[in-house]
């Protein structure tokens, strides 16, 4: 079923990134859940802080690491600062609850954003519910799709070698062919209306007819309550050029049908949806703030800027390189070998051509200017210590063994500012952000309450370092 495979494709990623940030602290949030009676979020989870009357709790903690794609955070016991992160929360509560009060709520671009969620989080539960649950692989499917792929009766070994993998096939094989048909079912069930003429009109080639038929507010199909303008129309096929325009409208129609599907199932009055949609709100409300209130008050000037470059000259400095060549073997005793060869005063770069096997041989073993970064980490370690000319230790580097000598070394140096002015505008607009922010953090908690639940917070921290 393309379009829903197309619906999904965003948000199968994104449940991946989840499933990792997530695995080492699943048990903590599983099982220190108790009541909360919160309208908003109706379900049993740990109060970590309460915002004017408004509970920040485990799953709002959850959700914003997420977003925040804090990957390394998670990666030792002592290295999330649940204390700092909640803080964080609070101040992210105010600032909601800053624009809730200021009606933000009802902006078109706040509804329109939720809208749009609540429609890709349906399209995903009918997905599954519809597609997923309904298709199952046996195993004579498994082997028949073998024999058609190879030709051939599967071995034992060779079956067991390649189940996974023929799994995974025959899983996507058979989904597509249930969503084709479930998406057939789900077209003749609604009404489609497609004015021909208008569709012959279209001419989606660039010229002044492009741009009037641009203008042109016309509907050209209507699915159900749905509707579609040539205008509309028109800019959706820009994305996709070397497509035909019946393609295109046909791709919309099928999306729309899943869509009001999808919708009619009302999946956001189930309360996990529904503390999704309370949670990706809550993250808009935030973006239109920040949009709305504090971006017009940022005005950076040339001068300005060159301020923020002279004061912050670390930043827009370029990283200290090293120019060096290398010679890579298979074992320790080659790589001993050719240290005692160089040592006796034999040639680097004939060495590195005739006894290298890596691919900068050729040249001498030459790699040129290289930055810390761009170093394997056993050469990483090392780099500093060594004057240039100096052999490095024998590194072992995966399977393989290194010997590496320093031919030259260039501090980092100070960039240009017209060179680097964007980024001088970004890093200062980025800064401007945070302090017009907390200055209105500031004045907000004056007349906060905010109390913080510091024994679930320690016992979550503990929980997580176990």
């Amino acid at each position: 079923m393309a379009i829903i495979c197309k619906e999904l494709r965003a948000k199968c990623e994104e449940l991946i990134q989840k499933i990792i940030f997530w695995c080492l602290v699943l048990y903590a949030l599983s099982s220190m859940l108790v009541w909360v009676g919160c309208a908003s979020v109706q379900q049993k989870e740990n109060v970590l802080a309460v915002v004017n009357d408004e509970p920040i709790t485990e799953g709002d903690l959850k959700y914003s690491l997420t977003i925040a794609h804090r990957r390394e955070d998670l990666s030792s016991a002592g290295a999330l600062d649940l204390s700092q992160f909640l803080q964080k929360l609070i101040n992210d509560r105010l600032i909601i609850q800053e624009a809730r009060r200021m009606g933000m709520e009802d902006y078109p671009e706040v509804q329109q954003a939720v809208e749009a969620y609540i429609v890709r989080e349906s399209v995903v539960r009918l997905y599954d519910e519809e597609i997923v649950s309904k298709v199952t692989v046996s195993e004579d499917d498994l082997r028949n799709y073998y024999k058609r792929k190879y030709g051939k009766e599967p071995t034992d070994e060779g079956f067991k070698n390649s189940r996974t993998n023929l799994e995974r096939a025959v899983r996507r094989q058979k989904e597509k062919e249930r969503g084709d048909e479930y998406l057939k079912h789900l077209r003749e069930l609604v009404t489609i209306q497609i004015d021909n003429d208008i569709l012959k009109s279209v001419n989606l080639s660039e010229g002044s007819e492009s741009e009037k038929l641009a203008q042109d507010e016309s509907v050209l199909a209507r699915v159900n309550g749905s509707s579609i303008t040539v205008k509309d129309f028109i800019a959706m096929a820009k994305s996709y050029p070397k497509i035909s325009k019946e393609t295109i409208l046909n791709n919309w129609i099928d999306q729309k049908v899943v869509d009001h599907e999808a919708l009619s199932r009302h999946y956001e009055t189930k309360t996990d949806l529904k503390n999704m949609v309370y949670r990706y709100r809550n993250q808009v409300l935030k973006n239109t703030f920040v949009r709305r209130v504090i971006i017009p008050q940022i005005a950076l000037t040339d001068e300005s800027l060159k301020k923020y470059y002279m004061s912050h000259q670390q930043t827009f400095t370029t990283p200290m390189r090293f120019k060096i060549q290398q010679i890579t073997v298979k074992t320790i005793e080659n790589a001993q070998d050719v240290v005692n060869s160089i040592k006796n005063g034999a040639d680097f770069s004939w060495l590195a051509k005739n006894r290298s096997i890596d691919s900068v041989a050729q040249e001498g073993g030459n790699l040129g200017w290289v930055t810390m970064e761009e170093m394997p980490e056993p050469l990483k370690k090392v780099i500093e210590t060594l004057n240039v000319g100096d052999l490095s230790p024998v590194l072992k580097i995966n399977s393989f063994y290194r010997i590496v000598q320093l031919l030259g070394r260039k501090e980092g140096e100070v960039e240009e500012f017209d060179k680097v002015k964007n980024k001088v505008y970004k890093a200062a607009f980025e800064e401007q952000i945070d302090t017009l922010l907390n200055n209105y953090i500031s004045q907000l908690k004056k007349d906060a309450v905010i109390t913080i639940n510091d024994q679930a917070l320690r016992s979550l921290e503990e929980k997580i370092k176990k």
